[in-house]
């Protein structure tokens, strides 16, 4: 009976684990391993369109991106969002 009890568990738990896991792959990790050099060209090309505006440009792309559930591209225009934010500071 206690090994049915830990297969049970270890199969209910998994999903979630595994879909965080994912998440924060998506979200957090993989987007980060994008070289910074293609980062700055995406906020350069984001400042020479939109200007001042730039910051809000890139906020709705990510927003669009969550909409979208593209987790990776959500990350990617985070940290281009993040770099223009930089740049401000």
């Amino acid at each position: 009976m206690a090994w049915g009890s830990l297969i049970f568990w270890s199969l209910v738990l998994a999903v979630p684990v595994v879909t965080l896991a994912w998440h924060l792959w998506h979200l957090s990790i993989k987007p980060r391993l994008i070289p910074r050099a293609k980062i700055k060209a995406m906020a350069d090309e984001l400042e020479a369109r939109y200007g001042d505006d730039a910051e809000d440009a890139a906020f709705t792309e990510e927003d669009s991106a969550w909409r979208r559930s593209e987790t990776f591209q959500q990350g990617v225009w985070h940290q281009v969002r993040l770099e223009l934010y930089r740049r401000r500071k």
